[in-house]
C-alpha cells in the first residue's frame, strides 16, 4: 500500500485524530451536561401540626400601595385579613418594616397565634 493511501499518516491522519478527540471531547460535554441538569427529587418541607414553618408578609399587592411610596398606609383590616389566611397554613411571619402600618402585625399575628421575626431591609438610602 502506497504511504499516500494510509489514513494514518499525513494530513488525513492529522484531520483523522483532530476528528476523533473533538468527538471524544463533545461525548464528555454531553455527559457533564447531562449530568447537571438531570431530575432531582425535590425535598418534602417540614411540616409541624401540619403547617409550614415560616413566610415572608408583605402587604403591598394592591394597586398603588409599594414600600417605596412614602404615603402608602396598610390598614389594620387587611393585616388582620392577610395574617388570618397565612395562620391556616404557616406558623410565624417575617417582616422587614414596622412603617407604613406594618407595626400592627405582632399584635395581629399574637392574635392568631402566629409568631413574628423582624428583619431589617437595608438599602441604599441613608435615612
Amino acid at each position: 500500500m502506497p504511504p499516500s493511501d494510509n489514513i494514518y499518516s499525513g494530513r488525513s491522519g492529522k484531520l483523522w485524530r483532530y476528528a476523533v478527540f473533538n468527538l471524544v471531547l463533545l461525548a464528555l460535554f454531553a455527559a457533564w451536561y447531562y449530568y447537571q441538569n438531570r431530575p432531582v427529587k425535590l425535598a418534602e418541607p417540614q411540616l409541624a401540626n401540619g403547617k409550614l414553618e415560616c413566610v415572608s408578609y408583605a402587604p403591598y399587592y394592591q394597586q398603588g400601595k409599594s414600600p417605596f411610596v412614602p404615603l402608602t398606609l396598610i390598614t389594620h383590616d387587611q393585616i388582620k385579613h392577610d395574617l388570618s389566611l397565612l395562620s391556616q397554613r404557616f406558623q410565624c411571619v417575617r417582616i422587614y418594616s414596622v412603617d407604613q402600618g406594618l407595626d400592627y402585625v405582632p399584635e395581629a399575628a399574637s392574635e392568631l397565634g402566629l409568631k413574628v421575626l423582624l428583619g431589617a431591609w437595608v438599602g441604599l438610602n441613608p435615612l
